[in-house]
């Protein structure tokens, strides 16, 4: 028999009480085990979501940008800014005086159409024509013999003269003006010799 230290001779240690091993459940093994792998999973799932989910910023900026556009669908367009037309103001005629024949060269406003009111004191032939740039005839404006006094259209057609040729043997005067400055036609309208007047809209309907 051992001697143990501290105890008397012939005496005999006290035995370690028996340790008892209870035998788990095999169904609490299971729920332990199920429990374990849904925990893996959550945690699995989580780190799988926060890798691949986006930024707040990122999202808000989806949300404010600019929709998908639909196939078929017709984009809409700005709608197009109102038009203005500007108002052109008569400007100050223009006076040509001379006698004789003389080559008179103009510079009318492209913004204008004219007409010019001519006078003539002599008693011989007076011709005026219009010339375009290269010099060429455009229109006969005056062919009088004697005095002559009346206004003309000047380029009331689509060509512009560049000029106008005056034939005559005396005094003569030319006023180009803008064809906005001449009277309007009424009822009641007279005159002598050529004219140039505005025909009010509805005036001559049903004539």
């Amino acid at each position: 028999m051992p001697i143990v230290p501290g105890y008397p001779m012939g005496s005999s240690a006290p035995q370690a009480p028996a340790v008892v091993l209870k035998k788990r459940s095999p169904v609490l093994v299971i729920v332990l085990v199920a429990v374990a792998a849904l925990c893996l999973c959550g945690l699995v799932g989580g780190i799988v979501a926060v890798a691949t989910s986006k930024p707040v910023s990122d999202v808000a900026s989806n949300r404010s940008g600019p929709s998908a556009a639909v196939p078929g669908a017709n984009p809409q367009q700005p709608a197009p800014a109102p038009t203005t037309t500007k108002a052109v103001a008569p400007y100050a005629s223009v006076t040509y005086s001379g006698h004789g024949d003389k080559l008179v060269k103009l510079a009318l406003d492209s913004d204008h159409v004219h007409v010019a009111t001519i006078s003539h004191s002599g008693r011989a032939n007076f011709v005026i024509t219009t010339l375009d740039a290269s010099g060429g005839h455009i229109d006969l404006v005056v062919n009088e013999i004697g005095k002559y006094s009346g206004v003309r259209p000047l380029d009331f057609d689509d060509e512009r003269p560049a000029a106008i040729e005056v034939q005559a043997m005396v005094d003569w005067t030319i006023v180009v003006a803008d064809a906005a400055t001449v009277p309007r036609l009424s009822n009641s309208t007279s005159g002598h010799g050529s004219a140039v007047l505005v025909v009010p809209r509805g005036l001559l309907s049903g004539l």
